[in-house]
C-alpha cells in the first residue's frame, strides 16, 4: 500500500501530466533532506567553465525541489571548491563526506576523480562527474564512479580522425603533466600512428611556468603539419603566445582543455584566428537538449549554454531519480539504482519531472540527456558526441560532428 506520503505527491506530480514538463513547482512539506555533495573547479584552470556548470547544478536543484524533492525530501548542496588542484580536491572530498555527510560527490574533474575514487567507493558513496574522461577510468568504475562525458579515448580519436582527414601526416605533441591532459593525449597519439601518422615531437610539460621556448623550439625545428597541445588554458596562454612570436607555420588543433570562450579574451581572437579545437558535444535534436536548453536560457544570464553544462545537467537529474527510485536516501541506494533509471529497458523520459511521475506510477523508466543517452556501461562509462570547431571572429565555430555511432563504432 502507498504511504499517504506518496500518494499525495503521485496526485500533485502525475495529476499534472504535461504541465510537469514545462515546470510547474509543486511542494511537499518534509523535515528531511537529502545531501548532495558538490566537489567541483569553481577556480583554477577550470574555473571558468565550472562556474556555469555550477549555476546549473543550483538551478537543477531549484527545479527538483520544486517538484518535492526525491522521496519528497528537498536536496541541500554542501559545496568545495578543488580550484583544479589534487590536494584540494582529496581535502574537499574528505570534509563533504565525513563532516557533511553527503551522499554523493558531483563534479570532480579527471586527475580528483583518480584521487578520491577509492575512499568514496569505501565509504559507499557514488561520484558522479560530467568532465572526467581519463583513460585510466574506462575500466575502474562502475560500482560508485559514474560519468556523462565520453572517455577520453573518443577525444582522441576524433582529434586524430580530423588530423587523418585533413591531409596532416605529421603532428607534434605538447602535454600538460596532469591526468587529464595525458589521457587525452595518449588517445591522440595511439590512434594517428594507428593510422599511419607519424608524431615528431612529443614533448611532455609541467604547468605553472613563466616560459615554454624550449618546448616551442622543438615543435619549429621539427616543421610539423600540426600541433596538438594537451594543455589547460593557463599554459595554453604561455605556449602559444611564443609560438605566435615567433611564427606559427603549421595548423594548430587543440585538445578541449583550452577550448573555451575565456581563451579568446586572454589570448586574443585575432592571434587565435583559424586555430581548430575538439570538443566532447551534446545531442543537439534530442527531446531532452530542447528542453534543456529552453530551461538555461531561462536562468543563466547570457543564454549561451555553457560546455558541459547538458552533461552537468543530467548529472543532477540522474542522482535525484536514483534516490527516488532507491526508495532511500544513501549512497548505496543510488549506486544500486542509478542504472535502473538510466539505462533500458523502461520507458523514454527526458527530464526529471516526466521520470519522477513515472516512478510514482511504479513505471521502470530510461532517462534519455541533454548530453546523450547516458547508458551507463559496467564501468560506469557513457558513449557521447564530440564536435571540431575553429576560432572565426572571436568565437568557436562547429565545422564538424561525430555522432556517438561513429564514435562507437571506432572502438569495436
Amino acid at each position: 500500500m502507498l504511504s499517504r506520503t506518496k500518494v499525495v505527491r503521485t496526485v500533485l506530480v502525475v495529476g499534472l501530466g504535461l504541465a510537469l514538463l514545462v515546470g510547474l513547482s509543486v511542494g511537499v512539506a518534509r523535515a528531511e533532506e537529502v545531501r548532495f555533495g558538490v566537489l567541483t573547479s569553481l577556480s583554477g584552470p577550470l574555473g571558468t567553465e565550472g562556474k556555469p556548470c555550477f549555476e546549473t547544478i543550483q538551478w537543477t536543484v531549484e527545479e527538483i525541489n520544486g517538484f518535492g524533492g526525491p522521496l519528497g525530501m528537498p536536496i541541500k548542496l554542501f559545496v568545495a571548491d578543488t580550484a583544479t588542484d589534487v590536494e584540494r580536491g582529496i581535502t574537499g572530498a574528505r570534509k563533504l563526506i565525513t563532516m557533511d555527510r553527503v551522499i554523493n560527490l558531483i563534479g570532480p574533474s579527471s586527475s580528483i576523480v583518480v584521487a578520491i575514487m577509492k575512499f568514496a567507493a569505501d565509504n559507499e558513496v557514488p561520484v558522479i562527474s560530467h568532465w572526467s574522461g581519463s583513460t585510466r577510468l574506462s575500466t575502474s568504475g562502475g560500482e560508485y564512479q559514474f560519468r556523462t562525458c565520453p572517455d577520453d579515448y573518443f577525444e582522441g580519436e576524433v582529434a586524430a580522425r580530423f588530423m587523418w582527414d585533413e591531409g596532416f601526416r605529421k603532428a607534434a605533441v605538447i602535454t600538460l603533466d596532469t591526468e587529464d591532459t595525458i589521457s587525452i593525449s595518449d588517445a591522440l597519439k595511439k590512434r594517428f600512428a594507428a593510422m599511419g601518422g607519424e608524431i615528431v615531437v612529443d614533448e611532455l610539460v609541467v604547468g605553472g611556468q613563466t616560459t615554454y621556448r624550449t618546448a616551442a623550439r622543438k615543435v619549429l625545428a621539427k616543421r610539423p603539419d600540426v600541433l596538438f597541445p594537451a594543455i589547460d588554458l593557463d599554459t595554453f596562454k604561455i605556449v602559444y603566445r611564443e609560438l605566435y612570436e615567433m611564427g606559427i607555420p603549421f595548423t594548430v588543433l587543440c585538445a578541449s582543455n583550452a577550448v573555451q570562450q575565456a581563451t579568446m579574451d586572454i589570448v586574443g581572437a585575432d592571434a587565435l584566428e583559424g586555430v581548430y579545437g575538439e570538443k566532447p558535444a551534446n545531442a543537439l535534436e534530442s527531446p531532452a537538449y530542447t528542453i534543456f536548453e529552453q530551461k538555461y536560457r531561462e536562468h543563466m544570464e547570457d543564454g549561451m549554454v555553457g560546455w558541459f553544462t547538458p552533461n552537468m545537467y543530467d548529472a543532477v537529474n540522474l542522482m535525484a531519480l536514483a534516490v527516488e527510485s532507491a526508495g532511500e536516501a544513501t549512497g548505496k541506494g543510488i549506486s544500486e539504482n542509478i542504472r535502473k533509471v538510466a539505462n533500458p529497458p523502461g520507458i523514454k523520459v527526458y527530464s526529471y519531472a516526466e521520470g519522477l511521475a513515472h516512478l510514482l506510477r511504479g513505471n521502470e523508466i530510461n532517462y534519455e540527456g541533454a548530453s546523450g543517452s547516458c547508458d551507463f556501461d559496467e564501468f560506469g562509462n557513457v558513449l557521447g558526441y564530440a564536435r571540431i570547431q575553429q576560432a572565426k571572429g572571436g568565437q568557436w565555430v562547429d565545422v564538424k560532428f561525430y555522432s556517438s555511432e561513429d564514435l562507437a563504432e571506432a572502438i569495436r
